[in-house]
């Protein structure tokens, strides 16, 4: 059952995030979309691949997408925001400033 959840809400991550990365094409900034798995390699027992949700990686910037976008300007600063439009704003305006 938590697989389904996990998958699920990684899934509508997902959509979000690509609807921010059209956005931003249509604003003529190249983001790339990437899905973190990190795998634990032990002897003789076994873990289950661990998920770190996908992220939009725009220059320096990191974006991800919960029940808000949340930009990383990878310079320390962060802002959240509600409207994809708003997000993508934004991060055009980090890409000129770059």
């Amino acid at each position: 059952m938590r697989a389904d959840l996990t998958e699920r809400v990684e899934g509508e991550q997902l959509l979000r995030l690509t609807l921010l990365q059209d956005l931003l094409a249509d604003r003529g900034v190249r983001a790339i979309l990437v899905r973190h798995l990190r795998l634990a390699l032990f002897p003789n027992r076994y873990d289950p691949p661990q998920h770190g949700g996908p992220t939009l990686i725009v220059g320096q910037a990191q974006v991800t997408a919960g029940t808000v976008f949340q930009v990383d300007d990878g310079h320390g600063r962060s802002a959240d925001f509600f409207d994809a439009d708003e997000a993508a704003g934004y991060i055009s305006s980090l890409a000129v400033r770059s």
